[in-house]
């Protein structure tokens, strides 16, 4: 967050522009839902430096059919290729242990309505014990399902809906053809953006 000495530097306007903003942003967050991925700087599946998810209202895209892989039933399915952005996950972790954020801060008010953990009653999604769960790749696993999930063959669909596949592997796994490259000075602040 933004520390109350930065904060006094500031001028009335500015101060309230930023505590109008945070509002807005906490307002929000209800809304927020799904998988989401860092944008920018540009990500590895970024090879064409598109820098956004959606441009002028249209998916832009960013990262399918980048890789060299198999025909999949992914892209029977969905009618597109299963190296895209928002297939870099890990579906079905669970916290090996309690919760361990207090139950007034854990947001029993907002539903998740129609994706994992909308029925999380027995409280065993990361968000109830941050830094607990198995972490698989910090980049993501393709498909989302690295061990399968009932079916035979990597890209096979684990739902009637296909929004996720079987045997995909980590992103640091696969080869990137020309990926962008951004270096940062231990330290130092840079702008970044996150789509969900």
């Amino acid at each position: 967050g933004i520390n109350a000495e930065y904060m006094g530097t500031l001028s009335p306007t500015m101060s309230s522009l930023f505590l109008l903003l945070g509002s807005l942003l906490l307002w929000s967050s209800p809304m927020v839902s799904g998988h989401g991925n860092m944008v920018f700087p540009l990500t590895w599946w970024d090879v064409h430096q598109t820098g956004w998810y959606w441009d002028e209202g249209h998916n832009a895209h960013v990262g399918c059919g980048v890789l060299d892989l198999p025909h999949t039933g992914y892209e029977d399915k969905n009618n597109k290729k299963p190296d895209c952005m928002n297939m870099w996950y890990t579906n079905k972790v669970t916290n090996p242990g309690p919760a361990t954020i207090p139950h007034e801060v854990s947001q029993p008010e907002i539903e998740c309505i129609g994706q994992a953990g909308h029925h999380d009653d027995k409280k065993e999604f990361p968000w109830n014990a941050p830094g607990t769960a198995p972490v698989f790749s910090s980049c993501g696993t393709l498909g989302g399902n690295p061990d399968g999930c009932g079916q035979d063959e990597f890209g096979d669909c684990c739902s009637d809906h296909c929004d996720g596949f079987a045997f995909g592997e980590t992103a640091e796994s696969y080869h990137w053809h020309n990926p962008p490259v951004t270096e940062w000075k231990a330290g130092s602040f840079r702008e970044v953006a996150w789509y969900v």
